[in-house]
């Protein structure tokens, strides 16, 4: 029993210790649901109304002891031990102590022996002390669970002609008609991801959530590479709607396809990318759902004086959304945004537009077959990965307008193992371009996702990738074949 009493009061400490850091709320949780088992136990032993089977007690008491040293296996090695937690816990040591004596008794009596206190005054003492440390638990508890995900991923990629920017395509470099295409080889784990989800308990008609998340394709060399936030918000959930303020996707366009390359048809029919904003919507898991977002303006800087021409416009984009869901059998909506822009040139000052007007759908037609995909029209939309990264003509003095979408078809062969064959293109208008431009983007794809471990995923893709680049007025394309495949484990 004098390892009950060491366990109990490790417990405690660290307990105590991970609440004033304000880490490890879920453990919390688990710890609670492990004291209840605990209190379990004492249910039953107070049922045997007796001291007279000492091996009763021996083994229940084990039992008890072996559930402690579960809960402490559960928590991280912490040996930092404060006068402030020592006071609190001595009490409980105590206690702890005097049950032992009587205990150790009955193990070596192996029969009824005569004791100061009753084995129901014993069994009390003990559920006490259970709901001492419940009580120690739940004061100090930090109010949110942390659950970390993501993934380790390794990629390599087989160009036939030189793709840009190589770790995933977005789209074919130009290659004069005639030339060697230059095949080349990329590996990469850039795109390992790294998450942590947070939740709240509800207080009165309002929950809180909270994501970050992160990857690695922020620049630096290949073998040393800088972290790029992805994701990174606070969500509060009232009773009907909600309100998110952060970085996280665009409202528009919100599907993307599944492919291995990393880009999900970026530049090539999949528009929408992450932006810092402030979204509000109804909460709505089937029926109609409706979303709007004030977000950043990040449309780069046309007149090359040191400052975004969306920042130089003193209003945010707007966003919104319209979606009609049947949770596991369709999703069909539309979405759009604008936004404006401001610019020096000779003159005095200008401006431009971006917007876009959407389409998207999912349909599941069996739990095997199911099929998705979008369809855009706009202008000045390279921030959301449109137009095939060309926004606005300075030579033309006018915005590049373009129109796209993709396609993607989803089997699940068996349990282990998913097919997708689809389809992208982004296509400006050539009016909006000059020689030089990209005219045309597009790409057929097929790929597969085997499980073969617990976990842990292979992919191999084979995609046909078609740029074209307008010159003199007309259209000359580079084809090339990319063959990827990709290890993935998820946690």
């Amino acid at each position: 029993m004098k390892e009950l009493r060491i366990l109990t009061s490790a417990a405690v400490i660290i307990m105590l210790l991970f609440s004033a850091t304000g880490v490890n709320a879920q453990g919390f949780k688990g710890i609670l649901d492990k004291l209840d088992k605990i209190e379990s136990r004492l249910k039953t032993l107070e049922k045997t109304k007796t001291v007279a089977a000492a091996s009763i007690v021996q083994s229940e008491t084990a039992e008890i002891e072996k559930q402690l040293a579960d809960l402490l296996k559960n928590l991280d090695k912490v040996s930092v031990q404060t006068a402030d937690l020592d006071s609190r816990t001595s009490s409980i040591n105590a206690r702890i102590d005097e049950m032992s004596a009587e205990i150790e008794s009955l193990k070596k009596t192996g029969r009824e022996v005569k004791t100061e206190k009753s084995t129901d005054e014993l069994n009390g003492e003990l559920k006490a002390l259970v709901n001492e440390l419940r009580q120690i638990i739940s004061s100090n508890k930090t109010g949110f669970d942390i659950k970390p995900y993501g993934f380790f991923k390794m990629d390599m990629a087989y160009d036939r002609a030189r793709a840009y920017p190589g770790n995933f395509a977005f789209w074919l470099l130009d290659v004069p008609d005639g030339s060697d295409k230059d095949d080349e080889f990329n590996l990469t784990t850039r795109q390992t991801r790294l998450g942590a989800n947070f939740s709240s308990e509800k207080f009165e008609d309002k929950t809180v959530t909270g994501r970050v998340e992160i990857d690695f394709y922020g620049g630096g060399a290949e073998n040393k590479n800088f972290l790029m936030l992805r994701h990174g918000y606070l969500k509060v959930d009232f009773e009907k709607f909600f309100i998110l303020a952060g970085q996280t996707s665009d409202v528009i366009s919100p599907l993307v396809p599944s492919t291995v390359n990393y880009t999900v048809l970026w530049n090539c029919g999949d528009i929408g990318y992450r932006h810092p904003q402030l979204q509000v919507g109804n909460i709505s898991k089937e029926g109609i759902a409706i979303v709007g977002a004030v977000s950043r303006n990040i449309a780069g800087d046309v007149d090359g004086d040191g400052n975004d021409d969306g920042e130089d416009n003193p209003f945010p984009t707007m966003q919104a959304r319209i979606s009609f869901l049947k949770p596991g059998k369709y999703n069909i909506g539309f979405s759009g945004h604008y936004g404006k822009m401001e610019f020096v040139k000779s003159g005095g000052e200008s401006s431009y537009e971006s917007y876009s007007a959407n389409l998207h759908f999912a349909y599941n037609f069996t739990k095997e077959f199911s099929i998705k995909g979008e369809a855009f029209t706009g202008k000045t939309l390279n921030q959301y990965f449109g137009g095939i990264g060309q926004g606005y003509n300075s030579t033309l003095g006018k915005e590049v307008e373009t129109s796209g979408g993709w396609v993607n078809a989803t089997i699940k062969a068996n349990a282990k193992t998913d097919l997708n064959f689809g389809y992208g293109i982004d296509k400006p208008n050539k009016d909006s371009l000059s020689d030089g431009f990209r005219d045309k983007n597009q790409t057929i794809f097929a790929n597969t996702f085997r499980k073969i471990a617990f976990n842990t995923s292979f992919g191999l893709e084979v995609s046909y990738l078609t740029t074209g680049y307008l010159t003199g007025g007309s259209s000359h394309e580079t084809s090339s074949v990319r063959v990827q495949t990709t290890f993935l484990m998820k946690f």
